[in-house]
């Protein structure tokens, strides 16, 4: 094991073992809050360029429903139009490749196909993934170094986790995990995709696909959060979270040392309502999970990112009362009102800038809307 190595371990696990403390709370200042153009409460996807200029991908509102992108400068643009505007399971992931271009993979409701585009010249380039049985559902989309597209997402024909990479114009489609039953009406899912360097992130020769998702064992709402990684023999997948219920909506994040950091629900009641935020990170030896809150939908819709300085930040739902919640490792976890102007909804997306300030998008349900918002956060 190297000094660094070392170092790392010593520091997570003085991480938890200073969870009892009294942690110093942040400072919250809010920057700028505005809505985007023609959006409804639907989940949105945020992605900051190499400046810290976001860009936006998310879903329009009305009789007619589109997604669509929303550039640094300039108006919004349709990526594609739903045919069914009532259509529940459509899914969407949006990635900034190296040179900060924007792509979207997402699921066609016409043909229940998984789509991939990508913004070309000004313009989108579309081109069909996979188009064996309803595939796309939960989608994640993630770019190597070299600018090429990885995608995992879950197969609802056969209820399994899927993983897609292009190689040169060619798609490659992996099954991840086939270990679900076909049937539920509740599927399995909720991918989230990352890649990290082997052998480490100053040296990285190959960049190996890191994938998040529930899986179902017996019955829907009897779930445990997996984790798989593509190795030269392969799919290997572990389990993170076996307590019944958990898994739910995770969102994921990989450190300065290529490990994962995943945020996540744990339904503690069968209809949903009573449920756990819950942090799951790999300290470099074994998965470390722990309950961050506990409530009313506590944590449904969270999202996690690191400060500057590798701190887990986690932006959540709380229905009692309605607002968005911000806990931040400080040390020890320190929990803060972030927003509760109308209802926020469970659908955010999340960045930090490396300066102090908190990106994010989310669904605001008494006004219909999804709103981007910008905080300035001190100690």
């Amino acid at each position: 094991m190297s000094a660094r190595d070392s170092r790392q371990g010593i520091l997570l696990l003085l991480m938890f073992l200073l969870s009892a403390c009294a942690p110093t709370p942040l400072a919250i200042t809010t920057i700028s809050v505005r809505n985007l153009t023609g959006s409804a409460i639907y989940p949105a996807d945020l992605k900051l360029s190499r400046d810290g200029t976001p860009q936006i991908a998310y879903l329009s509102g009305g009789t007619t429903r589109e997604l669509r992108f929303q550039p640094p400068d300039g108006p919004s643009e349709t990526v594609y139009t739903l045919e069914n505007p009532a259509q529940s399971g459509f899914s969407f992931s949006l990635a900034l490749d190296p040179v900060d271009q924007p792509g979207i993979a997402y699921f066609d409701e016409r043909d229940d196909d998984l789509i991939y585009t990508e913004r070309r010249g000004g313009r989108w380039v579309t081109e069909t993934v996979d188009a064996v049985g309803a595939v796309g559902y939960f989608v994640s989309l993630a770019y190597d170094r070299q600018g090429q597209p990885h995608i995992s997402y879950f197969d609802q024909t056969n209820n399994d986790v899927k993983y897609a990479t292009r190689i040169g114009q060619i798609w490659q489609i992996e099954t991840i995990d086939a270990y679900g039953l076909p049937g539920f009406h509740i599927p399995a899912g909720f991918t989230q995709l990352a890649l990290r360097c082997l052998p480490t992130p100053d040296d990285c020769a190959t960049m190996q696909p890191v994938a998040i998702y529930l899986a179902y064992r017996y019955k829907p709402y009897d779930g445990e959060l997996r984790v798989a990684y593509r190795t030269a023999q392969g799919w290997q997948i572990e389990t993170v979270d076996a307590d019944r219920g958990a898994g739910g909506y995770p969102s994921l994040i990989l450190d300065a040392q290529g490990q994962p950091w995943v945020s996540y629900y744990r339904a503690s009641t069968w209809d949903f309502a009573q449920g756990e935020l819950r942090l799951a990170h790999h300290d470099g030896y074994r998965w470390q999970v722990e309950t961050i809150e506990e409530g009313d939908y506590v944590g449904r819709g969270s999202a996690i990112t690191l400060t500057g300085d590798g701190r887990p930040m986690i932006v959540y739902y709380a229905a009692a009362p309605d607002e968005l919640r911000l806990a931040v490792w400080n040390p020890g976890w320190a929990i803060s009102r972030l927003s509760s102007d109308g209802i926020p909804g469970s659908w955010v997306s999340l960045a930090h800038d490396g300066q102090n300030r908190l990106h994010l998008v989310s669904a605001d349900m008494s006004t219909q809307v999804t709103r981007y918002m910008v905080f300035s956060l001190s100690e």
